[in-house]
């Protein structure tokens, strides 16, 4: 299954994921303190897969490379189905994978039981997927996830979003009919 469009060859070039997530370092605390500060749960950082830090280069738009020189980024560990099989650097608003096997972080979420028939929620950014204790999908690249879930034959009645604008950038990835996408209402605050 490739997501990024990077071929399966380019994967055996890289070392194990495993590896390569174990040998970075740990969250800086002023970034684990930035993250905490937008009401993450501890659970979210620092659980049994924890969020990690190291420096990297950016590989196009959405690729990255381990780099000593480069910038510094969050790490997310991108698990389908209790395997690790990819990264994802998180850098400002942008995000990439390091071996283009995964164009959203929580695809075990698409296939977790749904008994409720509630829609998927999609967010913006890692901050919601985290804040939700990295529950929903954050894609990495919206109109390949588009693509890999309608090719994986994943039929997803509904999503929901945070915001209009993310709404109208979900919806409008989806070449062909698009699954119902929500809006939360939005509460409007009048000054006093």
């Amino acid at each position: 299954m490739v997501h990024n469009d990077i071929p399966p060859a380019e994967w055996q070039r890289k070392p194990d994921v495993w590896t390569a997530y174990l040998n970075c370092d740990p969250l800086p605390l002023a970034t684990e303190q930035w993250l905490l500060a937008h009401n993450l749960p501890i659970t979210a950082i620092k659980g049994p897969r924890p969020v990690l830090f190291a420096k990297i280069k950016f590989e196009g738009a959405y690729a990255f490379e381990f780099d000593p020189y480069g910038e510094p980024a969050i790490l997310l560990p991108a698990f389908e189905d209790n395997d690790l099989v990819d990264i994802v650097a998180w850098r400002n608003s942008r995000l990439a994978s390091w071996n283009g096997r995964v164009n959203a972080l929580g695809w075990s979420d698409l296939y977790a039981p749904n008994l409720t028939g509630d829609p998927l929620k999609v967010w913006a950014s890692p901050l919601g997927w985290l804040k939700a204790n990295r529950t929903g999908m954050t894609p990495i690249n919206v109109e390949a996830w588009a693509r890999s879930l309608f090719y994986r034959g994943d039929h997803v009645a509904a999503f929901v979003t945070e915001d209009p604008a993310h709404g109208l950038a979900i919806k409008g990835a989806f070449n062909r009919r698009a699954p119902r996408v929500l809006v939360p209402e939005l509460k409007i605050v009048e000054a006093a």
